[in-house]
């Protein structure tokens, strides 16, 4: 009983193989049925890209890797798709991975989908298509490692530079900054208030140039009728009137002028002869000079003159006493 049992097992399970084999190959013939063709694409380097991988179209699968071999400049891929597939006017092929487990595919896009995908930058002949290929995420583990390390020599290289005395001077430095900026605030407020001002100083003085400028307009049309009405005409002959009588009284003016010439000439004589009558008496010369000069005339020229009022007016008061008249 033990026996049959395990038998019967034995046979499910081979069953079971078998129908997983032929499924597998059923799918696998009923996903890659229909005609097929051969693309050639030729890259530097395939990565780990491998015979079998899917080969897409716009994110479709379309067929296989079918081989990966050396060039002379490159690698060559050979991929076999479906004819039925809607290919690029151009296409071009991007070797990229699929996962984050390895797992790489080629996909056919345009030639100009990619920045210098296309640009023949390795030699090959027409029938092979171009390609490129796309960083893989081991490369990109590098890179983000590379930069890592700099970000922590940068920081470390910051945190010397940066110590407490550099934060303090940044830190004044804000301060200063700050107190520039305000005083800048405040500058341009007053500014601000100047401008106004000008402003208005400048819309006064242009109403005060539109003022003149309508005087001025309004002269201009006084003078042209007072040309065609022949007022001017009138005030040139008047100007000319006036231009002959000032030529009349500068003439008159010259002969005034040649009189007090000759007036001056004159007191210039009278008073040379005043300086030296001058001179004389200061030198006590003549009667004046001598009246001038000694104390003793001057006080009997007084005396008498004194004596002489008294006797005027004894004389004035009494004149019978000097005085006899007689008619007969």
């Amino acid at each position: 009983m033990k026996r049959r049992d395990e038998i019967i097992t034995g046979a499910f399970v081979l069953l079971g193989l078998a129908v997983i084999v032929v499924g597998g190959l059923w799918l696998s013939r009923s996903r890659l049925s229909g005609d097929f063709r051969t693309l050639t694409a030729r890259v530097q380097t395939v990565g780990q890209l491998r015979p079998g991988n899917v080969v897409t179209l716009r994110g479709v699968e379309i067929g296989r890797v079918q081989a990966v071999q050396f060039a002379r400049s490159g690698v060559d891929v050979v991929l076999r798709v479906r004819t039925d597939a809607p290919l690029p006017s151009h296409p071009a092929v991007l070797l990229r991975p699929r996962s984050l487990f390895g797992e790489w595919g080629a996909a056919i896009v345009p030639a100009g989908s990619r920045a210098g995908m296309g640009q023949d930058s390795i030699p090959r002949p027409d029938s092979v298509l171009p390609g490129q290929t796309a960083t893989d995420f081991a490369q990109l583990s590098d890179y983000t490692a590379e930069i890592a390390s700099n970000l922590q020599t940068i920081t470390q290289r910051v945190e010397v530079a940066f110590n407490k005395e550099t934060a303090a001077n940044l830190a004044r430095s804000i301060d200063n900054f700050e107190k520039a900026s305000a005083d800048l605030v405040e500058l341009l407020g007053r500014q601000r208030q100047s401008f106004g001002g000008f402003a208005e100083d400048m819309a006064a003085a242009g109403r005060t140039v539109r003022q003149a400028s309508a005087d001025l307009d309004s002269t201009l049309a006084r003078l042209e009728e007072a040309t065609q009405g022949g007022e001017l005409q009138d005030i040139f002959a008047n100007v000319q009137k006036a231009s002959g009588s000032m030529t009349d009284v500068a003439s008159q003016m010259q002969t005034t002028m040649g009189h007090v010439n000759h007036v001056a000439t004159r007191a210039d004589s009278v008073l040379g002869e005043f300086n030296s009558l001058v001179a004389g008496v200061n030198a006590g010369r003549g009667s004046l000079g001598q009246l001038a000069s000694d104390p003793d005339l001057y006080e009997n020229l007084a005396s008498t003159l004194v004596e002489l009022r008294s006797l005027l007016d004894e004389l004035k008061r009494n004149p019978g006493k000097y005085f006899k008249f007689s008619i007969f």
